[in-house]
């Protein structure tokens, strides 16, 4: 296994086309990513514009379920608005991004205990890590990781995410 890991990263860093485009003033990037939740799954998608090589705008589609011992959780959909920043590019083909965004939503709570249910609008912020991996120009790999702060409904949590992504950049 650990092989055919090896192997699979020298692949990515092995590609023969140049990324420096890809972070560069006018540059988008429409992605989706996937990952594990605590105690379930998220899915999402993200687009980027970049305003220079440094600074994007940031837009994020998110939806979310989990399952715990007497509740249901349903993340009907969370939207972000926000800045992606290329903190750090080590090599060509590797950034290191901070990001903010503003977020909105609807989250369900159904309580399987009771016949009971709890719908409400979320707004809150997120703060995330990645690391974007760049193997040929136009495809680029994404692992994030994101903390969540959310209120609404009389209830407030922080909740983390980590997620692996697919990116098409032009």
């Amino acid at each position: 296994m650990k092989k055919i890991v090896l192997a699979f990263l020298l692949t990515l860093f092995a590609g023969i086309s140049s990324a420096q485009l890809v972070h560069t003033k006018g540059q988008m990037s429409l992605g989706v990513r996937g990952g594990g939740a605590y105690h379930g799954w998220n899915v999402g998608m993200m687009y980027d514009y970049h305003f220079n090589n440094i600074i994007a705008l940031l837009v994020e589609f998110d939806r979310e379920r989990a399952k715990f011992e007497f509740s249901e959780f349903n993340n009907k959909f969370l939207l972000g608005v926000g800045a992606d920043f290329n903190v750090w590019n080590p090599k060509p083909k590797l950034f290191v991004q901070t990001s903010v965004c503003a977020n909105v939503g609807r989250d369900v709570w159904e309580c399987t205990v009771m016949d009971w249910t709890h719908d409400c609008v979320m707004f809150g912020a997120n703060a995330g890590l990645g690391l974007e991996i760049v193997p040929w120009n136009h495809f680029s790999l994404l692992l994030k990781g994101r903390q969540w702060v959310l209120f609404g409904g009389g209830d407030s949590y922080a909740k983390p995410d980590y997620s692996l992504g697919l990116k098409i950049n032009w």
